[in-house]
């Protein structure tokens, strides 16, 4: 979450992580289900976030695909 209460993700394009505003719709066993937001086919950072800031370059090291 944003500083102001805000749902975020950051998303890598271009090999830069990008922070995008996101809408969760429900939360269950620590998975968060995204009603809005992302786009289909969006590489979201889902390890080391809290190492990460808004426009930061970032190396991809495996996509896994749900």
């Amino acid at each position: 979450r944003s500083q102001s209460g805000q749902a975020t993700v950051y998303v890598v394009k271009d090999g830069v992580a990008v922070r995008r505003n996101v809408v969760v719709s429900s939360i269950k066993d620590s998975v968060a289900e995204i009603a809005n937001g992302l786009e289909l086919g969006d590489l979201v950072v889902v390890e080391g976030t809290d190492r990460v800031s808004d426009l930061a370059e970032v190396i991809v090291e495996s996509v896994k695909e749900n």
